[in-house]
């Protein structure tokens, strides 16, 4: 059986986050993210950090990973209903590697 994103999607919602409390202090809110964030990252690490040239650390490639999770939108992909883009502004991108340069 496979999932798609919105099945995904609804089970974290319903299953996993539904016995949090509506509202949460800044610490705990930081904390979870903090969490979900290496969950993901631990997730998705081996595909970014297997590379011929390292020219940033891993831990920068971490960091990296974080920002783009954060300024990423997820698009629906009109080809394939099941399917989502994360896709990144231009003016973001080039605001980002103009920081990190």
């Amino acid at each position: 059986p496979t999932l798609n994103f919105d099945q995904f999607k609804y089970y974290l919602q319903k299953e996993v986050f539904s016995s949090l409390p509506n509202k949460l202090q800044l610490p705990e809110l930081r904390s979870f993210e903090n969490r979900i964030a290496e969950v993901c990252w631990l997730v998705c690490r081996k595909k970014y950090l297997q590379r011929d040239q390292k020219i940033f650390t891993d831990e920068s490639i971490f960091q990296i990973f974080r920002i783009f999770c954060v300024l990423a939108e997820l698009i629906p992909d009109e080809n394939n209903e099941n399917t989502y883009q994360v896709l990144l502004h231009p003016t973001e991108v080039c605001s980002l590697a103009q920081t990190l340069a």
